[in-house]
């Protein structure tokens, strides 16, 4: 090698041997990005993480410990597990199902369908009922044709409903919206790590910066849709797209 030449990137990597639920430590070492690449070239599909199997599927989604499998339009790629891919995953099984993020989580902790609804969502619904209340008063007051003491009565109760508002609002914020905000925050952070990922050489990653596209694009695109029910989130995708 040519003493003035720069040195190739190097990367340091460590192999673990995983047995069971048990984690096998190698020793780091550090090889070239460009050797790392062509090993992988040369490996394919014949070496995977433990328990991560190859199949013809065009598009699949698998958690192996802390490891994510995910085939995409036939190409393959690997990331590491974060909270909101759990939640995408579900989506990814379950297309065109609008669920309110609570329901969600109460389903993945294995919850009764009754239990599910939660105190959360139940506040939830009674607030929707209390602002349709407010805005059926606001109308009757508003309109030219309604009678003086009709009126009345209608400007009576619309000012008792109004001072509910904060408490009533703060109730259903705390519980539900502040869940569902967590649950949200946690997805988007996953779908930005993909979009951010890069291969052995620094570029894109051709499997996972698609991945992300997609999720952007057919779950949270799609929940912004005019008809899926105001907070909850929808996966709508392309047809010939079935997820496994």
């Amino acid at each position: 090698m040519n003493a003035g030449a720069p040195r190739p990137a190097q990367l340091r990597l460590q192999v673990n041997l995983i047995v069971g639920e048990q984690v096998f430590s190698g020793e780091p070492f550090e090889i070239s990005a460009a050797a790392l690449a062509t090993l992988r070239r040369q490996m394919g599909l014949g070496v995977l993480p433990a328990g991560v199997t190859a199949d013809s599927a065009a598009f699949a989604l698998r958690r192996c410990h802390e490891v994510w499998q995910v085939v995409f339009e036939g190409d393959q790629g690997f990331f590491g597990h974060t909270t909101g891919m759990t939640f995408i995953d579900h989506h990814l099984k379950h297309p065109g199902e609008a669920i309110h993020p609570v329901v969600l989580l109460a389903r993945l902790q294995g919850q009764e369908p009754v239990q599910q609804r939660s105190v959360a969502l139940d506040d939830q619904d009674a607030t929707d009922e209390y602002l349709r209340q407010m805005d059926d008063l606001r109308a009757v007051i508003q309109d030219e044709k309604t009678p003086p003491g009709k009126r009345k009565v209608a400007e009576e109760e619309l000012a008792q409903l109004e001072q509910a508002d904060d408490y009533i609002y703060h109730r259903t914020f705390d519980k539900a919206a502040r869940t569902a905000k967590s649950i949200r925050q946690a997805m988007n952070r996953s779908i930005s790590l993909l979009d951010e990922a890069r291969d052995e050489l620094g570029r894109p990653h051709p499997v996972l910066v698609r991945f992300a596209a997609h999720l952007k694009k057919y779950l949270l695109g799609a929940s912004l849709a005019k008809g899926v029910p105001t907070g909850r989130l929808v996966y709508e995708p392309p047809a010939g797209v079935r997820w496994v």
